[in-house]
Order: C-alpha cells, then sequence, then structure tokens
C-alpha cells in the first residue's frame, strides 16, 4: 500500500486520519478514484527481475480526542536490511513479521497516545490486513485507559515513597 503515484517524487505513504470508531476502509475504498492509495505487490519488479520487500503499517490512536492516523507503505527489500523502523526485525534471520506498541502518555493531564507499528514480508498488504484484525481491540477506549492508570500507579505511587526494589511477577 503505498501513495497512488509512486514516484520517487511523490510521498510513499498512504495516510489518512479517522474518528476511533470508524472502521479501516475496505480495499475498494483504498483503491477507488477518489483515494490517493494504491495498493503495489509486497515484491517489486525491477530490470533485473523480482526484489523482495516488505508491508509497514502504523496506526497512532490519541485515545482523549478519539482519534487515530494510519499510515501504510511498502519498504523495498534493500531498505528492509537497513533497519528503517528502529531494527523492528531481522529478516536475515528469518524473522517475517513483527508488531511494536509504544505508549505515550502524561501523568498529570492522564493523556495516553498509543502507536501500533507492523513490518511484515508474509503476504501483499500483510501490514493492513494486521491492522484490521488489531485495530477492534486497540480501540476499547476505557480499557486502554484503565491500563494506563494501573501502569501510572505503579510507576508513580499515591503514597509517594518509592519502592527499595521493584518486582514484577509474570503470571
Amino acid at each position: 500500500m503505498t501513495n497512488i503515484d509512486g514516484t520517487l517524487l511523490s510521498p510513499t505513504k498512504c495516510k489518512f486520519d479517522l474518528h476511533i470508531n470508524d472502521a479501516i476502509p475496505t480495499n475498494n475504498a483504498l483503491t477507488s478514484p477518489a483515494s490517493t492509495c494504491a495498493i503495489h505487490d509486497a515484491d517489486s519488479k525491477t530490470p533485473i527481475g523480482t526484489v523482495s520487500g516488505s508491508c509497514y503499517g502504523e496506526v497512532s490512536i490519541n485515545y482523549n480526542k478519539k482519534t487515530m492516523t494510519i499510515e501504510l507503505t511498502h519498504v523495498p527489500a534493500a531498505a528492509s536490511m537497513l533497519s528503517p523502523y528502529d531494527d523492528m526485525f531481522g529478516f536475515l534471520s528469518g524473522i517475517k513479521s513483527v508488531v511494536q506498541y509504544k505508549i505515550n502518555g502524561n501523568f498529570e493531564k492522564e493523556e495516553i497516545q498509543m502507536t501500533t507499528r507492523i513490518q511484515c514480508q508474509t503476504s501483499d498488504n500483510c501490514a493492513l490486513d494486521k491492522l484490521r484484525k488489531l485495530i477492534s481491540n486497540l480501540t476499547i477506549i476505557n480499557t486502554r485507559k484503565n491500563i494506563f492508570k494501573e501502569l501510572t500507579n505503579f510507576l508513580n505511587p499515591p503514597d509517594s515513597t518509592p519502592p527499595s526494589e521493584l518486582t514484577y511477577k509474570f503470571q
């Protein structure tokens, strides 16, 4: 998935803003004549043949404003090997798909924003398909805000006496 122009001078990302309750547009809507997006194969065609690439998708959700921004793009194989997204993956070691979650928040204002990033080599549009599967869970506002409150209390306890040792028990 890229910008429809797909030239070297055009933006390579397909980007759109939605309300938190909106669904990600269908492939037909994304490729309609009114859209600036275009679906491309994960592999790139070059004069010397087909070169593998990967799909990248990102959704940033602002739970206070109830908005989300979605970006989709194709990452050529050469760029994939350079790890353009914080060493998300290691295709050289056989990893085909990676999902990252990043939470930004403000303790005093109880603001929270979460960014979910996906990069994969499993199929055409794999990042878009994965985002569609995750989005219903990621947009549950109360669940995300409750997790943030628990994390806030853990990191900044109300009694303001810092613990001498932090221990987290995995269940």
